[in-house]
């Protein structure tokens, strides 16, 4: 299983439901800007069902006042994969 597959294995880091989990990079982050042709790396991702991931990206700012920052998600998921097991590096 790749952490890819992982994150989706989750449920939303929003709402717990756990059957349109999509994995969401995280956008619009002080100092983790995503050049072109640049793939973010994948822990710096997070599990959103499929609603929740189109509201992140309709509205960025908006979404964060309704449910926290992308960051405080990052470190939830962060912390679940460690518990889990996953040795987190920066190449994943």
């Amino acid at each position: 299983m790749t952490y890819a597959d992982y994150i989706r294995s989750l449920p939303c880091s929003v709402c717990a439901d756990d059957t349109t989990v999509q994995q969401h990079h995280l956008i619009n982050i002080d100092g983790l800007t995503k050049g072109m042709a640049l793939k973010m790396p994948e822990i710096i991702s997070i599990p959103l069902c499929a609603r929740h991931h189109r509201e992140l990206h309709l509205h960025v700012e908006g979404w964060e006042v309704n449910y926290g920052d992308q960051e405080y998600h990052l470190v939830q998921t962060l912390a679940q994969a460690a518990f889990d097991g996953w040795e987190i590096t920066r190449d994943e």
